[in-house]
């Protein structure tokens, strides 16, 4: 068992954790409670600034049963409760989730298997008063939206030989769907559901010094709400080539191509996918995926005895380059008329985004010691369009 409580002058805030675990052969258990419970703070002129109190909570449970040597049963809850002021409200935010595994290794090579199902719920609730001083101010009041998400997903690795390659085969399957309630929302949608599937298989071919990976993924999207019916499907490939110059030093190169759907947010912003207007924002019925094209050069380290007989040099630099289609972004301040109606709302921008860029992550270990090494300078060439709220 473990007890930790920490307390600081400014705002009063005490915060505490509390948790126990428990192993055996057949049974794990942990679980944890945390606290946390601050007022309006001082600035550096000793001025209170307004607001800034916040009360939480959260509590974690993780259960593992060992059926035998091969087979294991999970289960986890976690939940969080944060009560706080934002925007002239009360606001309390709960999320809960909750996740059931279940994995077998035969221990043969070919089945090594992963299988999560999931359930989670984030509740946002406004309070019934209005605190801020403006006259337009209060049409907020009691607004409360829900998002529930339920999910499956499953992973195999398999690993053998294919003449003269070493083979690991990493194949699966994804399927979440998001179910979207609430009341008053505002530009939020509250009425929508939306759903991801995907078929997944990454293959790694080594034979010597080589090294191919070759990945396909197959994705389906829908997204309904109002006069919003979206139904796409994508075919994702990726490859990367790598050769082993010599035991430290390993260049690779990627190509890849990978889709982004429009979030719930992004397609019924304004809260109205039924064809109103709410504050000048509007839903876009019309908004396509995002298709990314991208490619890669660069290299692996991992050099051993560099400077003394225990220290090590490991990292990677490499150069990217991504060419984005249909990307997505707010149309603010101009206004656009979609089936939905006219307002504010997201767009795709019509030619290529393209972004790239070099980065350097490098880190030196040796004794007790590690010094980490971070650098990415971007450069982004993109059609003319305006950032507006955010693109989700």
């Amino acid at each position: 068992s473990k007890f930790r409580y920490g307390y600081a002058r400014n705002g009063g805030v005490a915060s505490g954790v509390v948790g126990t675990a428990y192993m055996s052969e057949q049974l794990d258990a942990l679980f944890a409670v945390s606290g946390r419970d601050a007022d309006d703070f001082e600035d550096g002129a000793g001025a209170v600034v307004s607001d800034t109190a916040e009360q939480a909570n959260s509590e974690l449970l993780k259960l593992a049963y060992h059926i035998d040597g091969s087979q294991t049963i999970s289960f986890s809850a976690m939940s969080y409760n944060s009560e706080f002021i934002s925007g002239d409200y009360e606001q309390e935010l709960t999320t809960s989730t909750y996740i059931l595994g279940y994995s077998f290794d035969a221990a043969d090579g070919l089945i090594n298997l992963d299988v999560n199902a999931y359930y989670s719920e984030v509740d946002n609730q406004y309070g019934d008063t209005y605190l801020g001083s403006s006259p337009y101010g209060g049409g907020s009041v009691g607004r409360h939206m829900v998002t529930k998400t339920l999910g499956i997903n499953a992973t195999n690795i398999s690993e053998f030989s294919l003449g003269a390659w070493d083979l690991t085969s990493i194949n699966g399957f994804e399927y979440s769907r998001d179910d979207l309630a609430g009341g008053n929302s505002g530009v939020n949608p509250a009425d929508g559901e939306s759903m991801r599937a995907a078929l997944f298989s990454e293959n790694i071919f080594s034979n010597g010094p080589w090294e191919v990976t070759a990945g396909l993924r197959l994705n389906k999207y829908t997204l309904e709400g109002g006069v919003v019916d979206i139904d796409e499907t994508s075919v994702d490939p990726s490859l990367t080539v790598a050769y082993q110059v010599n035991d430290w030093f390993q260049p690779y190169a990627t190509i890849s191509r990978a889709s982004r759907t429009p979030s719930l947010q992004e397609t019924m912003f304004g809260g109205t996918p039924h064809g109103g207007v709410s504050g000048g924002f509007v839903g876009n019925p019309e908004l396509r995926p995002e298709v990314s094209t991208g490619y890669e050069l660069g290299f692996n380290i991992q050099r051993d005895g560099l400077f003394t007989a225990d220290d090590r040099l490991e990292g990677r630099v490499n150069y990217y380059q991504m060419d984005v289609e249909n990307y997505i972004t707010a149309s603010y301040p101009d206004t656009v008329t979609t089936s939905a109606g006219t307002g504010y709302t997201f767009v795709n921008v019509p030619g290529i985004s393209q972004t790239s860029g070099l980065a350097i992550e490098l880190n030196y270990l040796v004794s007790r010691y590690e010094i980490g090494l971070s650098y990415t300078r971007n450069a982004k060439a993109s059609p003319r369009h305006t950032p507006g709220p955010g693109a989700g």
